[in-house]
């Protein structure tokens, strides 16, 4: 039985489900923000 282990595209899949989670945090985390700034400005 032979498994080859890719690191290189383990650690990409990695950094790209990272990245997925960072930036759904920073949207929902900017999405109040710039709705409060909507608000106000109007």
């Amino acid at each position: 039985m032979y498994y080859e282990w890719d690191e290189a595209k383990a650690r990409r899949q990695y950094l790209v489900k990272f990245a997925s989670v960072w930036l759904a945090a920073i949207a929902l985390a900017f999405l109040p923000v710039w709705w409060l700034v909507q608000e106000t400005t109007f």
